[in-house]
């Protein structure tokens, strides 16, 4: 999705991003999001199904307030939700007890979920959406893991789900690390929006042609090659494809003088130092 001039932020691009995908969200498809996005986005966006990562501090409130105790005003607001225990002024705020606990083996290791039901937002109004919270305890991770999401599902299933996500990483850092996108700088409105497509749809390539080709190994020392996106990058900068291949007749090297000309983040430079 390309920033529109509508758009005042980048703010204005995420919603419209989520707007785009619970629209095209099929029915056996789930929305995984990371920390960058809220809650309050998600809902307005109307996104059918989504696993949300929330940070530890993240805060709920019960959709049903309490019962009446037969003295006092009558309650209007649910019960305040912490998932996990924090720390305030030096002293422990602890957490809410769970509505469920549940436990599973996963690769030798006993994994724990904590769930908390039908929770709003602290200023979210009466009639909210709502949805769950669980926390997922894994003993080969310092720091457990807090999801979001709107669906009634067993904590190994949303573990998994949001283990989905990690693929995505690699195509921006082949984008950025391995091709050398982020020491390039542009200035025109255009190319703005040209550089990050065209970096990413390299970087994408990259990884296919890495996935599908045989790994190569770096020397006699490498005996158990992987097939990395870094790997096929560094097999391709020893090869040298302008003898290699014939360019067209009408393409052909131009030869200017430019010793005299700024090279580098000089030449970038509308005004000298």
């Amino acid at each position: 999705m390309r920033l529109e001039p509508k758009d005042k932020n980048e703010q204005c691009l995420q919603s419209r991003a989520l707007r785009q995908a619970g629209e095209s969200l099929a029915a056996d498809e789930v929305l995984l999001l990371d920390a960058g996005f809220h809650i309050p986005d998600v809902q307005t966006a109307k996104v059918p199904r989504y696993v949300l990562r929330g940070a530890l501090n993240f805060t709920a409130q019960r959709a049903q307030p309490p019962a009446y105790k037969g003295r006092g005003r009558r309650p209007t607001k649910g019960e305040r939700v912490r998932p996990l225990p924090r720390q305030y002024q030096g002293k422990t705020i602890a957490a809410t007890p769970p509505d469920q606990l549940e436990t599973w083996q996963a690769d030798g290791y006993l994994l724990r979920a904590q769930w908390w039901y039908d929770l709003r937002r602290p200023e979210a109004p009466t009639g909210a959406p709502t949805f769950q919270v669980v926390v997922i305890d894994d003993p080969r991770y310092r720091k457990p893991l807090l999801l979001i999401t709107n669906l009634r599902a067993p904590g190994a299933v949303l573990r998994d789900l949001y283990d989905d996500r990690w693929p995505i990483e690699p195509l921006p850092q082949a984008a950025k690390q391995l091709i050398g996108a982020e020491r390039q700088w542009v200035w025109a409105a255009e190319s703005r929006l040209r550089l990050p497509e065209l970096s990413l749809f390299a970087g994408q390539v990259l990884s296919y042609l890495a996935a599908t080709q045989p790994a190569v190994p770096s020397g006699f020392w490498d005996r158990n090659p992987r097939r990395t996106p870094g790997r096929l990058r560094r097999t391709l900068s020893r090869a040298n494809f302008s003898t290699d291949f014939t360019l067209p007749s009408r393409m052909r090297e131009k030869h200017s003088p430019t010793e005299h000309l700024p090279k580098g983040f000089n030449a970038h430079l509308r005004e000298p130092f």
